[in-house]
């Protein structure tokens, strides 16, 4: 569950929540060795959900940084279109 929660955290950080994708599948997997072992069960199943949940909010953050940072390459290619003023 402590592995799941950091990165849920990490994921929405851009470049660093990269790593979130690796905690968030080492919490899947302690998540379900602990429901396996009987053992915290409803922590692993804690686990299970954040490891998850980490892995959608680092998905979606790179998604979102990856268009983000292609419409500003784009910007930056054409600076002349920036200052274009129209009557």
């Amino acid at each position: 569950m402590v592995v799941g929660i950091i990165a849920v955290l990490l994921a929405f950080i851009p470049i660093i929540g990269m790593a979130s994708f690796v905690l968030g599948l080492v919490a899947i997997g302690l998540g379900i060795f602990a429901v396996i072992k009987q053992r915290g069960k409803g922590q692993g199943i804690a686990g299970i959900i954040t490891g998850a949940v980490s892995i959608v909010v680092a998905l979606a953050v790179a998604i979102f940084t990856s268009a983000f940072l292609s419409i500003v390459d784009e910007e930056l290619e054409n600076p002349e279109d920036l200052f274009e003023m129209e009557p």
